[in-house]
């Protein structure tokens, strides 16, 4: 900030030097108008002189004490100094003062905004724009605390206003497009994103956030490649951009490529070491392949940035628990009053954790109240869900699954593993990509997407179709590291259960294994994990079980309409108690030989995503069958799942 030498002629144009004039301690200008001085005031500011503004306001404002304009923006000085308190008692006044002025709530809003206050933030854009309707500068400040505040719907109004009034701001379009990303309500939002960074990046091509936002859009439109591409061009045209290699990570870790994602996450941290979420990714994946000590490393920085994040103090208790952590973890919880995800999860690890020390009364609690909170935040239409079943019964009986095979693709690469979560899909999946002509290819989203964009009329099930759904799958496991070299690729989503029809009509050869298990170890299973996917239904014992008995009409059904020779099915149990026979019946079912490195598949360094990541690196343990005797005071409602019940 420029200063004015004392012995400098007085920018007031009084002719004396300063010290005579202005830099006296009264601070009066005597020499000019006071429209004339404000003028002046402008232009300094303006022009970055601030310290000589403020001079100017401040001589003004002796003159005339309520001078609303002066007052107000003398205000807008002290904050460009960092002075919020000055700043917002100031603005506050003028607002007093002249309380109908449009530009003084956006600035009052700016302020709070600044100071992290996005509530009131909100409030005063929200008032200012009832005098200034047409100011795309402030729709799209008002976009951004709505945006903070996870308001999307309003935000999406807020900046599709500010670019309808000046369509020729990128960073409007940026932040449009991000908002759409957020919300991911339906596909067309991803559509609208789509739109949005294509327009930002035709207004600023030099700004890699344009095609990394794209790659996020074309990601959720299911172009795995197009957004790997997408996003590479983003970290070539701004390699300083550290979100751009963060998401790049992600995408190798889509195709399973660990090596690439930790290499692009190492880029990320390296551009932006402050940030605590490329840390704990880095864990995470480092977790994934059973580097559990090198991912504590990883996660005790994350802490050390952030004392605070009660997720990252959760992943170094569920790595390794001491005295210390855990009392800290307790009081942490007891002390919160908010249901954040940090809240959340580190709830579930107390549960993991008492669980495991046999005290399943304070285990129990911990998972209730994480439960509870969780619960909350999903709505789960047992309605709805079974009218959904019944159009699965309706859509798919024998003749059309006949009907459709017809058109199907002839291949037999795709084994798919199904079933509830935590049936023991993810131990089934590694016993089978333990054998050297098997890719494991983890949780697939891909029938699931399949299905909407059949409902939505994108896909349909003619000749055309379905090649082109079978073409489209076949294209997403040749995307997984290592499948190239591997004649059979494992997808393990629980889910596909519902979409067994549609599987068996777009490939009848292909084979589909149906994991079973005690269905009340099986709920309470579910029921002790938070999921990262959707599943409304996962924390109420009742909803869970309803659910169980869903999936099990849903089931029967398949068995009437599939061939039997591409079905098969068994129980978890049987696993645990004779690991190599019913490995071996695995084996002959997908039609290879048997390998001994199936009954070692603890070695087995391929990636693990989901909730069992532990639970795979450990040869198979007998401790979580009949499980649920420990809780059977507390899972009432599960007890009707009893045979007989």
């Amino acid at each position: 900030m420029a200063q004015i030498g004392r012995n400098a002629p007085c920018p007031c144009g009084s002719g004396k030097k300063f010290k005579h004039c202005c830099g006296r301690s009264e601070g009066a200008m005597p020499g000019a108008p006071v429209a004339e001085l404000f003028l002046r005031a402008q232009q300094a500011q303006g022009e970055g002189r601030v310290w000589e503004a403020g001079m100017l306001y401040e001589s003004i404002l002796a003159r005339e004490p309520k001078h609303a304009d002066a007052t107000h923006y003398l205000g807008m000085v002290a904050l460009q100094a960092g002075d919020f308190a000055k700043a917002q008692a100031l603005v506050s006044k003028s607002l007093e003062l002249n309380p109908r002025d449009g530009f003084y709530w956006m600035n009052q809003g700016l302020i709070y905004q600044r100071q992290k206050e996005t509530e009131k933030a909100v409030e005063a854009y929200q008032t200012a724009v009832t005098y200034m309707k047409d100011n795309p500068g402030l729709w799209f400040n008002l976009g951004n605390g709505l945006m903070e505040l996870r308001r999307l719907d309003e935000a999406i109004a807020a900046f599709q206003r500010s670019v309808a009034l000046h369509a020729g701001d990128w960073q409007v379009w940026m932040n449009l497009g991000t908002t759409y990303l957020l919300r991911h309500s339906d596909e067309q939002d991803s559509r609208e994103a789509l739109s949005c960074f294509e327009k930002m990046i035709k207004l600023a091509p030099g700004r890699g956030e344009g095609y990394n936002g794209k790659a996020l859009a074309l990601f959720n439109l299911g172009g795995l490649a197009e957004a790997l591409q997408m996003v590479n061009e983003a970290v070539r045209v701004d390699p300083k951009l550290a979100n751009g290699w963060y998401n790049l990570a992600r995408l190798h870790l889509e195709m399973l490529d660990v090596d690439s994602a930790l290499a692009a996450y190492q880029r990320a941290v390296q551009l932006s070491p402050d940030t605590t979420e490329f840390y704990a990714a880095i864990g995470d994946t480092l977790s994934m392949v059973g580097k559990f000590d090198k991912a504590q490393e990883f996660f005790a920085k994350a802490y050390a940035l952030n004392p605070a994040d009660l997720r990252a103090l959760g992943q170094l208790l569920e790595n390794e628990v001491t005295p210390e952590r855990l009392d800290q973890a307790e009081a942490s919880i007891n002390a919160a009053t908010d249901e954040s995800e940090g809240v959340t999860a580190l709830l579930f690890i107390l549960g993991r954790i008492y669980d495991k020390r046999d005290q399943f009364d304070k285990a129990f609690d911990y998972y209730q109240r994480g439960n509870r909170i969780r619960k909350k935040q999903v709505d789960f239409d047992r309605a709805a869900h079974t009218r959904a079943i019944n159009q699965l019964i309706t859509a798919f009986p024998a003749d059309r699954i006949a009907e459709l095979q017809k058109w199907g693709n002839a291949s037999d690469r795709p084994i798919l593993i199904l079933g509830m979560p935590r049936s023991g899909t993810t131990l089934t999946e590694q016993v089978i990509s333990a054998h050297s002509r098997v890719t494991g290819g983890g949780e697939r989203e891909f029938w699931a997407d399949a299905w909407v964009r059949i409902e939505k009329g994108s896909w349909s099930l003619d000749s055309k179709g379905v090649a082109q759904i079978a073409q489209a799958y076949l294209d997403d496991l040749a995307s997984i590291k290592g499948a190239e070299a591997s004649q059979r690729v494992t997808d393990k989503m629980p889910g596909n259960f519902l979409r067994i029809g549609l599987i068996h009509s777009v490939f009848p050869n292909a084979r589909i294994i149906h994991c079973r298990r005690n269905p009340i170890d099986n709920c309470l299973s579910i029921y002790f994990q938070t999921f990262a996917g959707h599943h409304p239904y996962a924390y109420d014992l009742d909803d869970l079980a309803f659910y169980h008995q869903e999936y099990q009409r849903m089931m029967a059904h398949w068995r009437e309409v599939m061939r039997q020779d591409r079905l098969f099915e068994f129980d978890y149990e049987d696993l645990v108690a004779d690991q190599e026979g019913t490995s071996r019946r695995l084996l002959a079912f997908i039609g290879l030989e048997w390998e001994d490195a199936c009954l070692d598949f603890d070695k087995n360094e391929r990636i693990v995503r989901t909730a069992s990541i532990r639970q795979v690196r450990e040869k198979i343990y007998t401790r979580s069958v009949e499980r649920w005797r420990n809780y059977e005071p507390y899972i009432g409602p599960l007890l009707t799942l009893l045979p007989g019940a």
